[in-house]
């Protein structure tokens, strides 16, 4: 028996022919959780509860039907009526939060109230929402749908048999029952158990998936991403506007086996005892921890998970909750954090500690610097090293532990505070232009909420930025059309004597001046699964040097409207989007009515994502809008919903564009654009609508350094070509026409994409068009029907300057053709089809 009144109960499970073998799975249960509550969110309005929408503050729960669980420290929403995030069956948390005591503001009745009355006069409350989502996943982000998971039943029960072994435990939970198939094989039952202790600030789950005696063999993925026979089976956690973590493996069981949603005033850790992969398809926005599974006839499986919720930016709930489980031997380490100019306490310091050079966890010390936590011991305890973190400072320097008295000290940590400098940014004609900068030879903080790296100029004072730089000397890496129009500069100075900069970027390339306009036609802001504010998504685009601002959160507008407020103060294009998210393809929709546009710069516009597919493509023709196939051969793509048949209400081909995606492999792009080859292809007989192209990065943060490696705004964008003046209307009215093309770096000036030439039968066809890369080019080519090479120009020595190409064909039929062109770093441009029609004398 705990101290913390649980039993731990270890079960090894999981039958393979016949045979055991074993894997681990922690689970627990409180002594008691009579004083837990449970209500649907109808419930809570019908007894009064002083509710604005959602029980938990900005949440999504917003169905009565949706079910809410708290004590006095935390509270969680399971989605019932509300559609989950992703299109994914119902049962996933929406929704948790800290319950704060609101007794200062609206005293309770009585003293003696229980939890129940409180919350009903409203004393105690719940806190604002910190996660976007937390789900089970059968097989990664897999096709598992509410069409394909039924019958469904998610209930309150008041004593649950939570490990399944038909014994009742005595407590009451929340038990989703739901149905996983693949396509041609028998379902299996997949049952989630949900339970909240008295005193407890963390939710014990358990899944249990049944594969029936005459079931199916599950072995492969659906996705094909694993090595190994099995699904990718586990739990996602997806932030709502913060950072995420998930630690190295080489820092070892069990502390290895969580991933966490935080800020500086709270911590969400999803901690999973039994997976084998954290971070599988981890983001800024979403984290997976997943074991493969191979699930054989006959047998039950269980996956087990703590989902805890601390009141502060810090890890150390979290690993003592791991220490504890684990029944590891603790070391106890303290110290005092001064600044050295001072040699004052530094209040509330962050103390990190890194083993074998990663980050392995995180506290905050006290008001007056002190610190003291638990780590797990080791032989030897040098393997930690320890350094501290508060905003304005400078990272101190790292320090071992010396052993002194029953624990470990770290002496006297010196922080020392950075100095702000100035930076003006100008292009080469004089013109003060939007810029990102970064800090190189900087770790980018371990803690996301301390400090960055990354840094914009200001909105409104243009080409000016103010950014904290540590003592001595710095260098900075400063941009504006970065790898499109221009190379980066890089500058450097001492703090000391170097405190203002005029920097110049040398612009080499200039597509508008020729009327060709590029957006960013995938970007995420901090609504559902990102975590850009508003304001740093407009900077950013801006000093990627595009010329209108887009947006796309999944599933949600909320943010289009200030979005919109900055894009007018700069007098910049904005078009407003939103990306439909069911767990079995995404789709970007581009309004062209005004109508659409205001409903969704207003926050009045959706589409249901478990709509059946061919009612969503009619929603979004009925609405005047356009409908963009995003990232259309990844797990949840919708060329990889088609090949495994798991649409719901099959295929319709009436969408309108296949997406070219900054975030994924050339090669999976490259399929999309062989499938948009086929389209076209297929439209010269009439057999298929014609696709063109769109590019958008599917940037969720824009914070992230090192532009070679990371996604950053307009790292893939669609150039269009406008005669007169840019605004939404025409540029989406030169998108839908073809007048366009995708690009990851080289800028191409084109011509006639889009357009159909007629030419009499055996004459010739010359296509004439510029490109330029600021790396260099290193190939041309011209494909046609069939996805052959009709020609192709390749380069000895790279090429960095405006390259004018002219390539004549004499089709014997109808055909198209379109050009892709290659830079040095294998990027490319790729255009849209110029149509050719032959027709006889």
């Amino acid at each position: 028996m705990k101290k913390t009144g649980f039993v731990r109960k270890v079960l090894f499970l999981c039958f393979v022919m016949g045979c055991m073998s074993f894997a681990f799975l922690v689970q627990a249960f409180a002594a008691t959780n009579d004083q837990v509550v449970i209500k649907t969110v109808g419930e809570l309005k019908a007894a009064g509860v002083p509710i604005q929408g959602t029980f938990i503050e900005n949440g999504e729960a917003l169905n009565d039907q949706d079910l809410v669980m708290f004590n006095k420290k935390i509270a969680i929403a399971v989605s019932v009526g509300t559609p989950n995030p992703w299109g994914y069956p119902p049962s996933s948390i929406l929704d948790a939060s800290l319950m704060i005591d609101n007794s200062a503001s609206q005293p309770p009745k009585n003293v003696n109230e229980s939890l129940w009355e409180r919350v009903k006069d409203g004393s105690l409350k719940a806190g604002k929402d910190t996660i976007w989502d937390m789900e089970f996943l059968m097989d990664n982000w897999d096709s598992w749908s509410p069409s394909n998971s039924k019958p469904r039943d998610i209930t309150v029960d008041d004593n649950i048999d939570f490990d399944g072994n038909g014994t009742k435990d005595g407590l009451q939970g929340i038990v989703s029952t739901r149905k996983y198939g693949q396509s041609n094989k028998t379902p299996m039952d997949v049952v989630t158990y949900y339970v909240l202790g008295n005193e407890d600030n963390y939710v014990r789950i358990n899944t249990i998936v049944t594969n029936l005696t005459n079931g199916s063999v599950y072995d492969t993925s659906a996705d094909g991403s694993l090595s190994e026979p099995g699904l990718e089976t586990g739990y996602s956690l997806g932030n709502k506007g913060a950072y995420m973590f998930a630690p190295d493996k080489s820092v070892g069981d069990p502390y290895n086996k969580y991933v966490t949603t935080y800020n500086n005033d709270y911590n969400v850790s999803l901690i999973d005892l039994g997976c084998e992969i954290n971070d599988m398809w981890g983001s800024s926005g979403y984290k997976d921890t997943v074991k493969p599974t191979v699930y054989q006839p006959g047998h039950e499986y269980q996956f087990g998970a703590i989902f805890r919720i601390d009141d502060e930016g810090s890890l150390e709930g979290t690993l003592n909750q791991l220490m504890d489980e684990a029944g590891a031997k603790k070391a106890t380490v303290a110290g005092t954090v001064v600044d050295t100019a001072t040699n004052q306490p530094v209040k509330n310091p962050i103390i990190v500690v890194e083993k074998g050079q990663k980050t392995f966890t995180w506290i905050i010390g006290a008001d007056d610097g002190t610190f003291s936590f638990s780590l797990p011991a080791l032989d030897d305890m040098n393997a930690y090293q320890v350094y501290a973190l508060k905003e304005l400072y400078s990272p101190s320097a790292k320090t071992g532990l010396t052993l002194a008295g029953g624990g470990y000290n770290t002496g006297s940590i010196g922080l020392t505070k950075t100095r702000e400098i100035t930076v003006h940014v100008k292009d080469n004609k004089g013109k003060p232009v939007d810029a990102r900068l970064e800090l190189l030879g900087v770790t980018n903080p371990a803690v996301r909420y301390v400090a960055q790296t990354v840094f914009y100029s200001d909105l409104h004072n243009i080409g000016v930025a103010k950014i904290p730089v540590a003592e001595g000397d710095y260098k900075i890496q400063i941009s504006n059309g970065a790898y499109f129009e221009s190379l980066p500069v890089t500058v450097e100075g001492n703090a000391a004597t170097n405190n203002d900069l005029a920097v110049t970027i040398n612009k080499l390339i200039d597509p508008s001046r020729d009327n060709w306009y590029s957006a960013d036609l995938h970007h995420h802001s901090n609504k559902s699964d990102g975590s850009t504010i508003p304001e740093n998504l407009v900077k950013s685009q801006l000093a990627s040097d595009l010329n209108m601002v887009f947006t796309s959160d999944h599933d949600s507008i909320g943010n289009n409207k200030e979005i919109a407020g900055y894009a007018e103060v700069r007098d910049v294009a904005y078009t407003p989007s939103l990306e439909v998210s069911p767990s079995w393809a995404h789709f970007n929709i581009l309004p062209v009515a005004q109508l659409t546009y205001d409903n969704m710069k207003s926050d009045n516009f959706s589409i249901d994502p478990y709509m059946n597919f061919p009612d969503m493509v009619k929603k979004v023709h009925d609405s005047e809008a356009l409908m963009v196939a995003n990232h259309p051969w990844i797990a949840y793509g919708l060329f990889t919903a088609q090949a495994a048949n798991a649409i719901p209400g099959g295929y319709d081909a009436d969408f309108d564009f296949i997406e070219i995606n900054g975030s994924v492999s050339t090669a999976l792009n490259l399929k999309a654009l062989n499938s948009a080859m086929d389209f076209w292809t297929d439209s010269l007989a009439g057999d298929s609508k014609i696709y063109y192209l769109t590019g958008g990065s599917d940037t969720h943060d824009v914070l992230v350094p090192d532009m070679t490696t990371a996604v950053f705004s307009g790292n893939c964008r669609t150039f269009v070509n406008i005669p007169g003046d840019l605004n939404r209307e025409s540029y989406l009215n030169a998108l839908r026409s073809g007048h366009a093309y995708v690009t990851m770096g080289p800028v191409l000036w084109a011509d006639g994409l889009g357009q159909t030439y007629t030419i009499n039968k055996g004459k010739q066809f010359t296509l004439t068009f510029d490109a330029q890369d600021v790396q260099g080019i290193t190939k041309v080519e011209i494909y046609t029907a069939g996805k052959v090479v009709a020609d192709s120009k390749l380069f000895t020595d790279a090429s960095m300057n405006k390259e004018s190409f002219s390539f004549t064909f004499t089709p014997a039929t109808s055909t198209w053709y379109n050009i892709v062109v290659t830079n040095t770093a294998g990027k490319m441009a790729i255009s849209d089809p110029v149509w050719v029609k032959v027709i006889s004398d």
